[in-house]
């Protein structure tokens, strides 16, 4: 009788459409987290929207470089520290250009606005363990 009830109750489950907004992860060893299927493309939404995630989603000390001209070479970045961060928010896609060049792994984007052209934000984001991060950030121009 018990081994009927397993499996009437195994094929049930088996039968039901489980949907969930967790998402499951693959795991290549023991704790190490190899993609969570986030895109790049959300990411960046919610990074520029959502104070709380944008702080959770770059890697401290983080370098920041300031340049005066995009061709300045060899500028020593500063290391921002999390409390050092200003918060980068609400960025308008419709009136900001973006560039954007991405691989599997890497992204960076480049940045402009109509408030100011003559600034330019340069950030680079690295998929780490299946999510992305915030792991350099430059400005070129004052």
């Amino acid at each position: 009788m018990r081994i009927i009830f397993i499996v009437i109750t195994l094929a049930v489950l088996s039968s039901c459409n489980f949907s969930s907004k967790v998402k499951v992860h693959a795991i290549d060893a023991p704790g190490k987290v190899v993609d969570s299927g986030e895109t790049f493309g959300n990411f960046r939404d919610k990074f520029y929207t959502d104070s709380a995630f944008q702080l959770s989603r770059i890697k401290f000390p983080l370098p920041k470089v300031y340049k005066e001209t995009d061709d300045e070479q060899n500028v020593k970045p500063d290391y921002l520290q999390k409390g050092q961060w200003e918060l980068n928010l609400m960025l308008d896609k419709s009136l900001s250009r973006i560039e954007t060049t991405k691989s599997d792994d890497e992204a960076n984007e480049r940045i402009t606005t109509p408030v100011d052209p003559t600034v330019i934000q340069k950030s680079r984001f690295k998929k780490i363990n299946g999510r992305w991060f915030l792991v350099y950030y430059e400005t070129v121009g004052f």
